[in-house]
Parts: structure tokens; C-alpha cells; sequence
């Protein structure tokens, strides 16, 4: 199509003279518009109607409008409008370029030529100082849209890639720690069943092959579940850098560390006064270290039943060589003896106590991992959560939507009928087809047998962006069952009364009854009062009479035919 329409004197036109002939300036202007596409699309406006449209031209170069003259320029008008629609003065503007002048293109060429020599051609190549001819709305819309959905499908993409890659991990080390469970059980069962501790499984893993295989497969599941903890870890710092928030600590709850620090408190005092015995075992004299020996052979009999086995084969140990100490207390060296077992057994109460209090800070410290593996096991099982009920919906209705605005551009354009009317529509789409995306599985349940249910949520998301009416369809049908429903219940509740719904407005809000047996219980149940018996005719009124100046006569009745 050429593109000698004379936009500048149109847009100048816009801008210039008073309001009164404005109007008609611009009908004109844009009457040769409406010609030279017609021209060009081969619709002929009528012969009339040509010379009518070509000399209003001439008339508004004179300003010689007659009355005629615009009337038969209106209709001219009017018609090769109707002749040409859905096209229009103003879709022809939007969708055909702007002439570029003369000057305007030798000086665009010569800028261009710069960036061809030397250096900057490798810039130029690069799309560096290309000077393009002036693009119309069309264009420029067609090009502002297909980057924002370019820009949409690439945030999707990242999105749904950090979706598929954090719900694998998820399910891997959920199934990953099963397994690891799973094989721990059955190695205690072994050992149980031969009656072994775990603590003999390292020798008993030389020779033994079944326990052998049964460990490298343990240690095969945790491997992996290290490197699939890592890998979650750093998906989780993802999103923790987007909201600013820092990453997950290892640590317990306040009430596991307050009872932590209790029990270790408690043992650290038990700990001490077994040193301070033993102590006080290497300087006392022997006397003295006997007297000692019969406070704790005593002291430890009376609490030998609560202490358990170990404490109670220690109490025996030191009753059978009480004794012994009290029959040969008047030698050193059978004192000496004694004192050497008690400062063993203290020793080893020591040890003992050294190691429940070691073991007991390993325990504490594996409560802070198995927290922080479960902190990022559970946080990362919200958010994708998160990812799949809102986000990814909301943006693949925005894809749709985007899909169904270019589709409509490029007929728009292929037809000439885009306006900057268009933009705002094409804006409500995008808003909508969001929005409708992320709400369309609110609406479908999965046992829906409508078709809707076979397609995936992304899917169905992404249709309804394209097609935002199927989510007011679905809505409407919900809205109409819900009403139905109602009218229903309406209806056996008027049907339980005895009554049934008249067409008048009375008897549909429940005044009046409509059924006639309802109306003759109702007269039987209740006679009529005075007040609401049938009150006596009224006497007629009076014969008109004719008024005159002087007198008054009552006018006969006239005959039928008369009337």
C-alpha cells in the first residue's frame, strides 16, 4: 500500500485553527485518507459521492462552504466511511508509518555512515548507531508487546526450571532418608538376632559379608543424602536472598536447650565431687581414707537399689572388702589395698561420668543438624508449594495472555484496524489473564469429568489467560446452580405451606394465598367480620348538567345512535 497519506498536514491540522472550523478541517483531511485506501483496496465510493468529497478540498482552501455544500460533504462522507469499515481515519494513522521527509532520511544515513567506519564498526554490527526509519503505533506496539512476552516466557522458564530442580530434590531426599532408616533398622536386627552390639560391627564387617554389603549400601544412601542436602541448601539460600532474609542457623528449640544446659549442669556437679573425692582419697591418712571407705560402702548400699546394676556390683565390690579393711586395719599395707580399689573405682565413676557428659553434647549437637535439615527440608517444601498454587499459574496465564494480545495485533495490523484505543484493552487482558490464571484452579476439583480435569493445572492456567471468558463461564455456571439450588429449596418450602408461587407480586412475597382450597379453609376458619363484609352500593352520582351564562339545564340522555 502506498504511503503518501499526508499525516503531517493532519497532525498540524490537530494543532491550529478555532474550534469551529476545526472540526470540519479534519473531516476533510481525513476524507482523503478514507479515498486514498479505498483507491488502493479497489472500493469505489460512488461517482457522486467522489466529486462531492474531491471538491470539498478546493472548498476549504476558499473557506466557501455553502450549507448545501457541507450537508452533501457529511453524507459523502458518511457513506464511504460505511464503505470501508472496520477501517478508519484514525487505524490508518496508527497502522501506516510516518512520512519521512527528504532531509530527515540523508541525515539518518549520514549517522548510520559513521558508525560504519573505522572502530565503530564493530559496534555497528553489534546494533550500535542504527538509525531506523520512523516505525508507526502499530509497530511500535507489536514490538513493545513481543519483548514483554519474550521477557514473561524467560521468567517462566526460570521459575519453573528452580520449581522442577527444588521438587526433585525434595522428593530424593525424602525417599533418601527412608532408605537410610531402612537399612540402619535391618543392621540392628542382625546384630540383635546375634546377639552383637553395634559397637563390634567394625570387626564383624571383615569377615562377614552379608553385614558388609548391608554397610556399603548405608553408607551408598548417605552419601547421597549429604550431596542432596548441600544441593537443597543452596536452592533454599535462592529465595532466601530475594526476601533478605539470612540463612537457617543450626540450632534447637529454647526448651531443648534449657533442658541441655540443666542435665549438663547436673553432671558437671557430679563430675566435680567425685574429683574432689578422689582428691581427697591421695592426701588423707590411712585412718581416714578408712573412715571414707565405710561412709561410701554405706552410703552406696542404701541406694544401690535405685542406682541400677552398676552401681550396685560397685557397693558389693566395697562390702566384701570392708571386712577385710576392719580385721586387718592395724596393718598399713591391707589399708593400702583398699584405698587403691576405691581410688579405682572413683576413677572409673570418673570416666564414666566424663563420657555420659561427652555423649550427651553429641546428642545435643546432632538435635541442632536433624533441626537444620529439617528447617530447610520443610521450608523448601512451603515455597514450592507456594510456586505451584500461585505464582506459576499467575504467570503462565500471563504467557496466555500475552499470546492471545500478539495474535490479536498481527490481524489487526495484517487489517489496518489498530487504534491506541486498543492499548487499554490490551492492558485489562494482561491484568486479567494473570489473575485469571492463578484463580482457575480454585474452580475445578479433580474429579471434574467436564474435560477441564485430564489437563494440568499449567495448562489449564494458560488457556484461561489466552481465553479469560472460559473462567466468567465457569463462574456463571457456579453462580446459576447456586441460584437454582436455591429457587429449589424456595419452592418445597412453598410446597410444605400448602401454598404455591402466584405470578403477581403480592402473592410471590407470601401475602396473598393462590390456592383456591387453601381460600375456602381460610373463609371457613375465619368468617367475615362487619368490617370486612361487602359494604352497600353507593348511590349514583349526579346527572351532569351543561352550565350557561343564566341558567343550568340537565342535558337529556342522548340515543345510541347519536353516541
Amino acid at each position: 500500500m502506498s504511503q503518501a497519506i499526508d499525516q503531517t498536514d493532519a497532525t498540524a491540522v490537530h494543532t491550529s485553527g478555532h474550534s469551529g472550523s476545526l472540526t470540519l478541517t479534519q473531516a476533510v483531511e481525513e476524507s482523503e485518507i478514507l479515498l486514498n485506501y479505498a483507491a488502493h483496496q479497489g472500493i469505489v465510493p460512488g461517482e457522486q459521492n467522489l466529486q462531492i468529497l474531491l471538491r470539498s478540498r478546493r472548498l476549504q482552501r476558499t473557506n466557501n462552504w455553502s450549507i448545501e455544500d457541507e450537508a452533501c460533504f457529511w453524507v459523502a462522507l458518511n457513506e464511504l466511511v460505511e464503505l470501508v469499515h472496520p477501517v478508519t481515519p484514525e487505524t490508518l494513522i496508527a497502522s501506516l508509518p510516518a512520512i519521512e521527509t527528504t532531509e530527515e532520511k540523508s541525515e539518518r544515513q549520514a549517522k548510520q555512515k559513521k558508525w560504519q567506519q573505522g572502530w565503530r564498526r564493530v559496534f555497528y554490527f553489534l546494533g550500535f548507531g542504527k538509525h531506523k526509519a520512523p516505525m508507526s503505533q502499530a509497530h511500535e506496539a507489536v514490538q513493545r508487546y513481543k519483548k514483554f512476552a519474550f521477557f514473561s516466557l524467560a521468567v517462566l522458564l526460570m521459575v519453573q526450571i528452580y520449581w522442577v530442580t527444588g521438587t526433585r530434590m525434595v522428593f530424593d531426599l525424602n525417599s533418601l532418608y527412608k532408605e537410610v532408616g531402612a537399612a540402619q533398622t535391618k543392621i540392628t536386627d542382625l546384630l540383635n538376632a546375634r546377639g552383637l552390639k553395634y559397637e563390634k560391627l567394625a570387626t564383624l564387617e571383615s569377615y562377614d559379608v552379608e553385614f558388609k554389603g548391608l554397610i556399603e549400601q548405608l553408607h551408598f544412601h548417605e552419601q547421597k543424602l549429604d550431596a542432596n542436602y548441600k544441593l537443597l541448601k543452596s536452592w533454599n539460600s535462592i529465595w532466601l536472598s530475594i526476601l533478605y532474609q539470612e540463612g537457617f542457623k543450626r540450632a534447637v528449640t529454647e526448651y531443648t536447650e534449657i533442658e541441655f544446659l540443666l542435665e549438663q549442669k547436673q553432671l558437671n556437679i557430679q563430675l566435680s565431687i567425685l574429683q574432689d573425692e578422689l582428691a581427697a582419697d591421695s592426701t588423707a591418712s590411712p585412718s581416714t581414707r578408712l573412715s571414707l571407705i565405710e561412709e561410701r560402702s554405706a552410703s552406696s548400699s542404701a541406694s544401690a537399689q535405685d542406682t541400677g546394676a552398676e552401681a550396685h556390683l560397685s557397693s558389693t565390690t566395697t562390702e566384701e572388702i570392708l571386712p577385710t579393711q576392719k580385721q586387718n586395719a592395724a596393718t598399713q599395707d591391707q589399708t593400702s589395698v583398699v584405698s587403691n580399689v576405691d581410688s579405682l573405682a572413683l576413677q572409673q565413676n570418673i570416666k564414666e561420668m566424663s563420657n555420659e557428659i561427652i555423649q550427651a553434647q553429641i546428642s545435643h549437637e546432632k538435635d541442632k543438624a536433624y533441626n537444620l535439615f529439617f528447617l530447610h527440608f520443610t521450608s523448601a517444601h512451603f515455597v514450592l508449594e507456594a510456586l505451584q498454587i500461585y505464582f506459576l499459574p499467575l504467570l503462565y496465564g500471563l504467557l496466555g495472555a500475552c499470546t492471545y494480545v500478539l495474535r490479536q495485533l498481527s490481524v489487526e495490523v495484517k487489517q489496518l484496524t489498530y487504534s491506541r484505543v486498543a492499548e487499554i484493552r490490551y492492558g485489562l487482558r494482561l491484568a486479567l489473564g494473570a489473575l485469571g490464571g492463578m484463580a482457575m484452579s480454585w474452580f475445578i476439583k479433580a474429579e471434574d469429568t467436564s474435560g477441564f480435569a485430564s489437563l494440568s493445572p499449567m495448562a489449564l492456567a494458560f488457556l484461561t489467560g489466552y481465553n479469560v471468558e472460559l473462567l466468567f463461564a465457569i463462574m456463571d455456571k457456579i453462580i446459576n446452580t447456586a441460584l437454582n439450588s436455591l429457587q429449589t429449596v424456595e419452592e418445597e418450602q412453598i410446597k410444605r405451606d400448602g401454598r404455591l408461587p402466584a405470578q403477581s407480586n403480592a402473592t410471590s412475597l407470601g401475602y396473598l394465598p393462590t390456592n383456591v382450597n387453601n381460600l375456602e379453609r381460610i373463609s371457613k376458619e375465619m368468617p367475615l367480620t362487619p368490617v370486612m363484609q361487602a359494604a352497600p352500593a353507593e348511590p349514583p352520582p349526579p346527572p351532569l348538567v351543561a352550565e350557561s351564562g343564566s341558567s343550568s339545564k340537565a342535558t337529556p340522555p342522548q340515543k345510541e345512535g347519536e353516541r
